[in-house]
């Protein structure tokens, strides 16, 4: 059992700009949201916190965005269901990472970077860990480290910086 914040007040519903992709937008075969030409993109940070260390993952050459740089678990919000279940499906896809290692988790409003010719809204979550996990990577990173709360800035992007400063009580 985990304890769920919420600064948003939306935790367990989909996200509107999701719904508004699910009707404006194609798909692709697998039935996600198809965001290859979209404007605006929906995504999801999430921030795993033991301690007073936040688990970073090195990107691997097969991902489209940030590859070989540092960055936290994230995901597109390509299909409809609720922003907490994606963030899980997440940290357990690219960490190994089951939920039963969550003691709370901190949900914030979305964040908004332009990039190219897109803006990304990206909604910050941090899952605080009852423990420290193995943490098994998928094909998406080639390596991790836990990294201590001031040194995180040496690691990942400023917007994802942004993120984190949405979140209560780091």
């Amino acid at each position: 059992m985990f304890v769920v914040r919420v600064l948003m007040g939306k935790e367990g519903r989909v996200p509107d700009i999701v719904k508004r992709s699910y009707d404006d937008l194609p798909f692709l075969s697998d039935g996600r949201i198809n965001y290859s030409d979209a404007e605006r993109v929906p995504t999801v940070a999430v921030f795993l916190k033991f301690g007073n260390k936040i688990l970073v993952l090195k990107r691997s050459k097969e991902v489209s965005n940030y590859q070989g740089r540092w960055s936290v678990i994230t995901g597109y919000l390509d299909e409809i269901e609720p922003l907490i279940e994606k963030a899980f499906e997440e940290v357990e896809e690219e960490t190994g990472v089951d939920i039963d290692e969550v003691s709370s988790v901190d949900v914030a409003d979305p964040i908004e970077v332009e990039d190219d010719d897109r803006v990304w809204v990206t909604f910050p979550v941090l899952m605080k860990l009852r423990s420290e996990p193995e943490v098994e990577l998928n094909w998406e990173s080639v390596d991790y480290r836990w990294i201590r709360v001031d040194e995180i800035d040496d690691f990942i992007s400023s917007s994802f910086l942004r993120c984190l400063d949405c979140l209560i009580d780091f």
